[in-house]
C-alpha cells in the first residue's frame, strides 16, 4: 500500500482567522482562486491561494508538524504585560487580624505593549 504525503501549508499572517495546518494528499494543484489537496482524485480540502506561502512535503506527519510549528513561530510578534498597582491593599482581614489581602481593582492599571517581526 502506497503511503501518502504530509503537506505542511504555511499561510501568510494576513490568512484571516485560519492557521497553518497539515493535509494528508497525493498532491495539490490551483483552481480558480483556490488551492485545493487531492487524494485519490477527490478533494480532501482547499484554501486561498494567496494566503498560502508555502507548502512543503513531509513522509510522517511529525516533520510536516514541526514545519508548520517552526513556521508559526517565526510569525508571532511578542507582548509584555505591565501591572502596576497604585493603591494601598484594601482593609479586608480574616477572622480576628491578619494582613491586608487584596489591591482593589481600582488600584490597578494594565498596559501591553505588543511587537511583531
Amino acid at each position: 500500500m502506497k503511503s501518502v504525503p504530509h503537506h505542511a501549508v504555511l499561510l501568510h499572517r494576513d490568512a484571516d482567522l485560519a492557521a497553518s495546518f497539515v493535509v494528508r494528499a497525493d498532491g495539490y494543484e490551483p483552481r480558480g482562486d483556490a488551492l485545493v489537496f487531492l487524494r485519490e482524485d477527490r478533494v480532501v480540502h482547499q484554501v486561498p491561494q494567496r494566503w498560502v506561502a508555502a507548502i512543503s512535503v513531509h513522509d510522517d506527519e511529525l516533520s510536516a508538524r514541526e514545519a508548520v510549528a517552526a513556521h508559526r513561530r517565526t510569525e508571532v510578534g511578542g507582548a509584555t504585560i505591565h501591572v502596576q498597582e497604585s493603591a494601598p491593599a484594601a482593609p479586608r482581614r480574616r477572622g480576628r487580624g491578619g494582613a491586608a489581602t487584596a489591591v482593589p481593582a481600582e488600584g490597578i492599571s494594565i498596559r501591553i505593549d505588543e511587537g511583531r517581526r
